[in-house]
């Protein structure tokens, strides 16, 4: 049920921009597998339901990056890139990439790759590592 989706995505997004103050967002899986979630209706979607601080919102293929531009610059992406594996059978496989730095920091920028695990149920050597979001 897509409204079922739409509340609990509404309630995750809520808890990390407006409760825990996120600079950023980065979704994966966004849609259905092969197709993933066509633009348009990710962007109706995000629009209603988004702060309106997040300026950024760049939605591909199963990837969706959230950022507040008034507090990280964003300096490459976000952007598909790959493909992520060198078998033949799976060069669709992608990731997005963006490269971003607080503003009014001189920390060194960050690179976020925004990748999702394979399935443990569909390929027995690759497993996801504890921590990883």
């Amino acid at each position: 049920n897509v409204e079922n989706h739409v509340r609990t995505l509404q309630h995750d997004l809520n808890e990390a921009f407006v409760e825990m103050n996120a600079d950023a967002v980065f979704l994966c899986e966004c849609g259905e597998i092969e197709f993933g979630l066509q633009w348009d209706r990710c962007m109706e979607i995000l629009d209603a339901i988004l702060p309106r601080r997040i300026t950024c919102r760049r939605h591909e293929a199963h990837y969706t990056a959230l950022i507040d531009e008034a507090r990280l610059k964003i300096l490459d992406g976000p952007a598909l890139k790959g493909p992520m594996t060198p078998n033949p059978a799976h060069q669709y496989r992608v990731c997005q990439y963006t490269k971003v730095q607080a503003i009014g920091s001189a920390a060194e920028p960050i690179e976020i790759y925004n990748i999702h695990c394979p399935s443990p149920n569909t390929n027995k050597s690759v497993l996801p590592h504890e921590g990883m979001l």
